[in-house]
């Protein structure tokens, strides 16, 4: 299912992916959890980098959740490794996501937060 989603975000895209697709992602990474981790690289990077072209509040919305689900499971991944699934022995720690939920982060600040 993510691999089918990935095809609607491309990376390097300026123009946002759509609502649906983004709180899709969201839900399945709160669904799956850790599970989800392997993908999170490629999807985190392409809305990372369609984040300045997000205009609408209900779009905004749901990157916050998508990315708020995304540290959710890259944390409970690195808690539990060990344990079997999709994702078991797959080496991350907190370096691995840095540059994408920095990119976010710097467009939430100054952008998405000041625009109000």
């Amino acid at each position: 299912m993510m691999d089918a989603l990935l095809l609607k975000m491309k990376p390097n895209q300026q123009q946002p992916p759509h609502f649906f697709v983004v709180t899709t992602v969201s839900g399945l990474t709160r669904a799956y959890g850790p599970d989800s981790v392997p993908y999170l690289k490629q999807v985190m990077a392409s809305l990372a980098a369609s984040m300045r072209s997000v205009k609408k509040e209900n779009l905004k919305y749901a990157y916050a959740t998508a990315f708020a689900a995304f540290a959710e499971a890259i944390l409970e991944h690195m808690s539990n490794n060990s344990e079997g699934g999709i994702s078991a022995g797959l080496a991350v720690d907190r370096s691995t996501f840095c540059p994408e939920v920095d990119q976010a982060h710097d467009v939430l600040f100054s952008s998405w937060i000041s625009s109000r």
